[in-house]
């Protein structure tokens, strides 16, 4: 896999050039030091991927032209001292496929955070080799509000912005997001989030319970799970997952613990997290879609729901707030 470097300047750029060259399956044949370059090294000598760090000033402006001037991939770089929260969310809004804190050298040579980036190029290395990558019902007696849960991972921030975006601010349901991201992230995808929907958005809180016409989004290096009463509670076990925090955990203790029923939605996504979670939904009487082929940014989590039974639908993008609305409006008519 090639990966072109791009920074705002030659130091940081050879920095995480030596990184990605420790890679077994990479190849760093260029960087660049500005949009221009960048874009004229593409043309001149095409690239699988492009390791873009924020903190270029025009970082933001250049995701939009190489995605429309190139096919290249784009991972985006930011620092632990600044995450470039806004201009990260807009970056993946204009597909950029994932974002990794940039590893740092200390004296001596020693570096902190390479591991994390090497895991993350090889992440999109199975992307890219990936053949089949596309470009682009029995109820409990007494039912309270229904719930809401929306999981996604790779090209998650944008689907989630769409689905969020369509859903009115009366919304009579609490809404669950469980977005894989790194840590350094999630908070600021709360406010990038709800920037893009008529709804409250807010971190999920151990002790509160979801409320209608909000959105409580996983944030952190944690599972959310709820618990008895609908509360949700938060732990860093079990660590041996892939990820934290899991949809699989979510979806599986509201199965057991949220008294009403509900619609799932899988989003894009690597893997296979929330596929489980998903069918664990169906057989408890709730109402689960999963994301279509043709409009994910990765059929990966979507597509092993599908396989497995736990999708009760698949639908586009775009079908899928109204579906979701088709099924909790009723609610705003039923008796409490």
């Amino acid at each position: 896999m090639r990966v072109g470097i791009v920074a705002d300047d030659h130091a940081t750029a050879e920095r995480l050039r030596s990184v990605v060259l420790l890679g077994d399956y990479t190849a760093a044949p260029w960087t660049a030091v500005s949009g221009s370059e960048t874009l004229a090294q593409c043309l001149r000598d095409p690239v699988d991927v492009v390791l873009l760090d924020m903190g270029l000033p025009e970082a933001v402006g250049l995701v939009r032209r190489l995605r429309r001037e190139t096919a290249t991939t784009i991972l985006l770089a930011t620092t632990a001292e600044r995450s470039y929260a806004s201009e990260v969310f807009e970056a993946l809004r204009l597909g950029a496929v994932d974002a990794v804190v940039a590893p740092v050298v200390h004296a001596g040579d020693s570096c902190v955070g390479a591991r994390e980036l090497l895991e993350k190029l090889e992440r999109v290395h199975r992307l890219l080799e990936d053949p089949r990558r596309q470009k682009r019902r029995d109820s409990p007696a007494e039912v309270v509000l229904p719930l809401v849960i929306l999981g996604a991972s790779t090209g998650g921030p944008q689907a989630l912005a769409t689905v969020l975006g369509a859903l009115p601010q009366d919304l009579p349901a609490p809404v669950v997001v469980i977005q894989h991201l790194n840590a350094e992230f999630t908070d600021g995808m709360v406010g990038w989030l709800g920037s893009a929907t008529a709804l409250a958005v807010v971190p999920a809180v151990a002790g509160q319970t979801p409320e209608p016409g909000c959105v409580s989004v996983a944030t952190g290096n944690a599972h959310v799970t709820l618990g008895a009463g609908g509360t949700f509670l938060t732990s860093s076990e079990p660590r041996t997952l892939p990820y934290r925090p899991s949809v699989d955990m979510f979806c599986q203790s509201a199965a057991h613990h949220w008294t009403g029923l509900g619609v799932a939605a899988l989003l894009t996504g690597l893997g296979r997290d929330g596929a489980a979670g998903l069918l664990a939904l169906r057989n408890a009487g709730w109402h689960t879609i999963a994301q279509d082929r043709s409009t994910s940014a990765v059929f990966g989590m979507p597509r092993e729901a599908e396989r497995m039974g736990g999708a009760a639908e698949v639908l586009t993008l775009a079908e899928i707030a109204p579906a979701v609305l088709g099924r909790v409006a009723p609610a705003l008519r039923s008796p409490r």
